[in-house]
């Protein structure tokens, strides 16, 4: 099973097993995204070892959204030892589509972002 998790809405989680496809998207904060993640599997009757490749949203989204995701997936990655890629929002993924990507992918995704980050700015 390959996973797609996306944060780049503001508030929302969405966690897509590509085949076959399901989808869960949940209007939660992206503090609970493991929460849906998890929720997900169970209901898909999967664990987190069943998961062959993850494929993140790396942006462009919001910057504290698109580091959760990027982290999480990362971290799933590391962890479960499985290939993960990074996406773009619009990006369609087929289960083929993901397998001859996972084949090609590097050991990390890094968040993209709309503009520099403005960490310790006033805001205006």
């Amino acid at each position: 099973m390959y996973l797609r998790l996306d944060l780049s809405v503001r508030n929302q989680v969405s966690v897509q097993r590509l085949a076959p496809t399901a989808e869960v998207v949940v209007a939660v904060s992206h503090a609970e995204a493991l929460r849906v993640i998890a929720d997900a599997l169970e209901q898909w009757g999967a664990e987190p070892k069943d998961v062959q490749g993850i494929a993140v949203v790396a942006g462009v989204g919001a910057f504290t959204a698109t580091r959760v995701a990027t982290t999480i997936a990362n971290a799933w990655a590391y962890v479960f030892t499985v290939p993960v890629v990074g996406v773009q929002v619009d990006e369609v993924l087929t289960e083929a589509i993901m397998i001859e990507r996972c084949q090609n992918s590097s050991r990390f995704v890094s968040a993209t972002y709309s503009g520099a980050p403005a960490i310790g700015k006033p805001a205006a």
